[in-house]
This record gives structure tokens, C-alpha cells and sequence, in this order.
């Protein structure tokens, strides 16, 4: 059968199935909180398309990225801007918008709107002035990534989703040991720019035994995944990630508890025992007075620490 001969077959259970979303309970004075394609423009669900055709106006992350799927579908809704700069501003344009009886729809550039994307603070002011929101759910990229890795089961569905990793290098370190600390697989993002510091920062924070995947473009033609015991990829996988224009989502499998003890060195400290100890603070301590004969660097091997007895930082254990 020819896609042609497929389309006039389906064509009309697909008008059927619009006219039956169309025809169901579309309230005024409401906002819409709708996901959109994380990628393949034709995973936009028929009420989510409903529902940007109805409203009377559509509050986007960024206006440009929008317009272009507006545009895809047909769709000719005029656009507010609401990003994580103007968020308040944009909270009282729509509720002022409510209030006159009006629909108005909520997206971000990708996926789940306010899912580590702007759009929390409009949803809690419009529930605090007392107007009712709805979620039309639709693409994730967390959940989309969970469903390729195979890291839960129906006996142990727990995860963390922790967002997107800091930008300074300081402050992504000190996040990645709270979050792998969790006993669940933890679901991360980052930017391809930042791709290559991130990876570094990772095979020190998890250590040798971790299992880590990474994906991109989940729902395109070439999107890929990969996975490796330890921290860093091969190099072939580095630069196909770095080469990507969108961002990339990881996941971590916990670790046992003896291996979540220890620490990996930074390969930048390695050869200087008072660089490791001051950023890592994962040398081996060989006996009792401070100095370099008394620690010995372990490069890339990992080290047990615990915390100072003051509590201001962190030593290696005896």
C-alpha cells in the first residue's frame, strides 16, 4: 500500500479524532500549560495543537523558537514573550489577560514548560489570583531519557532529576557530589559548550565503577546514545556530543555505598600534592605531619575523606 493510499485511509479517523478534541470542555479565563516537541515537531499531540489554535494567546520562552512551530502547524496565535528575565512582568500581563475572560497558553522552547524551564513563577501567580490552570502533557526529554536507558524497573521506579548543571566550575563540582550522593539513577542536562568541563567534573565526582549514559537528540532521525563503566567517554563519543547544537541529557546509575566514599582526583591536580589537597582533597595521608612526604598524590586513582572534625572542610581518613 502506497502512503498516499495510507493517508486517504487514515485522513478521516484523524478529522474524526481533531473534531472530538475540538468538541471537548475548553473553559475561558484559563491557562494552558502545554508541552511541545523536544525535537521532532511531530510529537505535538492533537490537544496540545487544540489548544494553541484556541487560545488567544500563547506566553513563549522565546518567541522565535515558537513561531517556527506555530508556523509548522498552521497556527497564527499572536505570541508574549515570557522568559526567566520578564517572568513577573509576564505573570501580570497574563493574568491581567485572564481576567478579561481570555485563554492563554503556556509553552517553553522544548518540552515541559517550568521543568528546569521558565514558567514556574507564571503558574503560582496565576493560581494565587485564583485562576484555574491546566497541564496538557506531552514530550520529555527526563522522561524520554529514562525510557532509553533502561536505569528503572517496576519494583525500583525512583529517580532524581536535577536540572541543568551549574555554568562556574566550583560551584558544578560541588553540585555533582550532592546529587550522586542519591541512591537512585540521577537525569542531568547540559549545553554542548560546556560539554567538555562537565565530562572532566564527572569523572571526578563518580568515580571509577559508575555507570553513565548519555543521549542526545532523543527523538530525531540521528539522535544517539552511549554508555561506559567509567566517567569519561571515548573520544570519538566527546566529539560527537560537543559537535551537537542542542543540549544533551545524562544519566548516572548509583553507585554501592563503599564506592560513594571515595573521591577521584582531578587530572589537573595531579603532581602537585598542595593543588590536590586545596581542589580535591584526595590524597592518601601516609603519616602524621603535613608536607609532600607526608601524602602521596593518587592522580587518578580514588582515595577514601570524610569531614574535619571542625566542619569547615573535608580531609582524607586515616
Amino acid at each position: 500500500m502506497t502512503d498516499s493510499a495510507d493517508w486517504e485511509k487514515t485522513g478521516p479517523t484523524w478529522k474524526r479524532h481533531a473534531e472530538q478534541v475540538a468538541g471537548q470542555s475548553w473553559p475561558a479565563g484559563c491557562l494552558y500549560v502545554v508541552a511541545t516537541p523536544i525535537g521532532n515537531l511531530g510529537d505535538l499531540s492533537l490537544r496540545a495543537w487544540e489548544a494553541l489554535r484556541r487560545c488567544d494567546a500563547i506566553a513563549a520562552e522565546d518567541t522565535r523558537t515558537t513561531r517556527a512551530l506555530l508556523d509548522a502547524w498552521g497556527i497564527d496565535t499572536p505570541l508574549l514573550a515570557a522568559h526567566r528575565h520578564n517572568e513577573r512582568e509576564a505573570a501580570g500581563a497574563v493574568i491581567r489577560r485572564l481576567s478579561l475572560g481570555e485563554r492563554i497558553a503556556l509553552v517553553s522552547d522544548a518540552g515541559a514548560p517550568a521543568v528546569s524551564d521558565p514558567g514556574a513563577r507564571v503558574v503560582r501567580e496565576v493560581q494565587a489570583a485564583g485562576y484555574r490552570v491546566v497541564p496538557l502533557p506531552g514530550p520529555s526529554a527526563v522522561v524520554a531519557a529514562l525510557m532509553a536507558s533502561g536505569a528503572t524497573r517496576d519494583d525500583a521506579p525512583g529517580f532524581a532529576f536535577a536540572g541543568f548543571m551549574p555554568s562556574k566550575a566550583q560551584a558544578r563540582r560541588k553540585w555533582l557530589d550532592q546529587w550522586l550522593a542519591w541512591p537512585v539513577p540521577v537525569v542531568m542536562f547540559e549545553t554542548p559548550h560546556r560539554l567538555r568541563a562537565a565530562l572532566m567534573d564527572l569523572s571526578m565526582a563518580a568515580g571509577p565503577d559508575r555507570r553513565v549514559t548519555v543521549a542526545r537528540e532523543l527523538s530525531k532521525r540521528f539522535g544517539k546514545s552511549g554508555r561506559w563503566r567509567r566517567a569519561m567517554p571515548s573520544p570519538g563519543w566527546t566529539r560527537t556530543l560537543t559537535g551537537n547544537r542542542g543540549s544533551s541529557c545524562w544519566w548516572c546509575m548509583p553507585t554501592s555505598r563503599r564506592a560513594s566514599r571515595t573521591r577521584t582526583c582531578h587530572p589537573s591536580n595531579a603532581g602537585s600534592w598542595k593543588r590536590c589537597w586545596r581542589n580535591c582533597r584526595c590524597a592518601t595521608r601516609r603519616g602524621s605531619a603535613p608536607g609532600p612526604r607526608a601524602w602521596r598524590v593518587t592522580g587518578c586513582t580514588p582515595g577514601p575523606w570524610r569531614r574535619h572534625e571542625s566542619g569547615r572542610r573535608s580531609v582524607p581518613a586515616d
